[in-house]
């Protein structure tokens, strides 16, 4: 099981790599863009709701999100995350699918030990034969049962497979039916992230870990219309052999993927419409008291699958009274020390620009190709080019310039 901090991160640069309303003026004469915060909301783990995480999204697309608790069977077995928006007619859109979890197990007969074993007991390979096949026959019971077990979830059995291998088996035919991979693009920052989480896992003799992350795009019919969808899928896994030289060889193939960040748009405007769908995945921000709260959860899931609501409620109300405004600031300039260098890299390659709102002290990433960003009295934001009069297009509004936020 992954830890909270890692979760959130590779899940944040999946989204960077794939009521405050923003009006965006876009490049090549269209239409202004107007975007609104929307909040996913924890109804389902706390007694009451909580607040888990919020992103900018267009005001006119429909949003769905929450936060859902121990699923029958998921990549992640406390909670996933559901998020959509999508505009009126279905076209284009932003979903974060749950993340996937294969599982496999073989256990292969080696002869050749079996053969050396009978020399050394005399008269009884009759009796072990019965007994290898009797193992791998309940083995197989076994295996046939727990697939039983997760049809229909999220949960697979298969030995570890590629990026575009799991789009192609296990996303295009539940998302995207009669769907093709068109094209595949390694993102090695989030490869070299979890490889050096990799290494500081204790060695275990007989398994290799692994990752892979992968940009993948898709082509498939949406309701008539041509579309195509760009998928990251970050995986990793471990692969457990056992001794070669038994006489049953067993291999264990176990892996997961993080929530599929994905967007979608009619074929041939996916890139034009970027601008638009790394706004809404560069706003995404957890709320760290929530963040804090679940992986106490996971510390204590023991006690916590014993007592049920009653106890993640005691453990968000301790989470609060500990986590208090002057912590929550403390906390905040640690990840902000931290995290600079690598949201800085972020910025650029992703064309947003963290401005401050000088009114409510909210950091809001902007387009990087425009010059001048404002705040009005009615909390809305306008990205302009150079020398544009805000008054002048908006004049039932009061604007106030806002600063770079670092």
């Amino acid at each position: 099981m992954i830890g909270n901090a890692l979760r959130n991160r590779v899940v944040a640069l999946a989204c960077a790599a794939a009521t405050i309303m923003l009006l965006v003026p876009a490049v090549q004469a269209q239409e202004p863009l107007l975007l609104e915060r929307h909040i996913i909301v924890d109804r389902h783990g706390w007694q009451r709701p909580v607040d888990a995480a919020a992103a900018l999204v267009p005001a006119d697309w429909k949003t769905t999100s929450g936060i859902d608790w121990m699923r029958r069977c998921s990549a992640d077995k406390i909670f996933d995350t559901r998020f959509v928006t999508r505009s009126a007619d279905g076209r284009r859109g932003l979903q974060m699918l749950p993340g996937l979890k294969l599982d496999f197990f073989d256990i292969r007969f080696n002869p050749d030990a079996f053969a050396a074993l009978i020399p050394a007991v005399p008269g009884t390979e009759g009796m072990l034969q019965a007994q290898m096949q009797q193992q791998q026959m309940e083995m197989q019971q076994k295996i046939e049962a727990l697939k039983r077990q997760i049809a229909g979830t999220d949960c697979h059995w298969s030995p570890a497979i590629d990026a575009r291998t799991i789009v192609e088996r296990f996303v295009i035919p539940r998302r995207a039916p009669g769907g093709r991979v068109i094209a595949e693009e390694p993102l090695p920052e989030i490869e070299q992230m979890l490889a050096r989480q990799a290494a500081q896992l204790t060695p275990v003799q007989g398994s290799r870990p692994w990752q892979q992350a992968r940009r993948v795009r898709i082509a498939f019919n949406n309701g008539g219309v041509a579309t195509e969808a760009d998928l990251v899928i970050v995986a990793y896994g471990v692969v457990a052999e056992g001794n070669p030289n038994d006489i049953n060889v067993n291999t264990m193939h176990t892996t997961w993927t993080f929530p599929i960040v994905t967007r979608w748009a009619p074929a041939g405007e996916l890139d034009a419409m970027s601008s638009t769908f790394d706004t809404i995945e560069q706003s995404w921000r957890f709320n760290p008291r929530w963040s804090a709260a679940t992986a106490k959860v996971r510390a204590n899931i023991a006690a916590i699958e014993r007592e049920g609501a009653r106890r993640r409620h005691e453990i968000w109300m301790q989470t609060q009274r500990e986590i208090s405004d002057m912590q929550m600031q403390s906390w905040q300039s640690r990840q902000d020390t931290a995290d600079q260098a690598h949201q800085d890299f972020l910025d650029v390659i992703h064309e947003v620009r963290p401005m401050l709102d000088p009114v409510s002290g909210h950091e809001v990433d902007m387009p990087i190709h425009y010059d001048d960003f404002y705040v009005s009295d009615q909390g809305q934001y306008l990205a302009l080019e150079a020398g544009q009069d805000p008054g002048a297009l908006y004049p039932d509004q009061v604007w106030t310039e806002m600063t770079p936020a670092r």
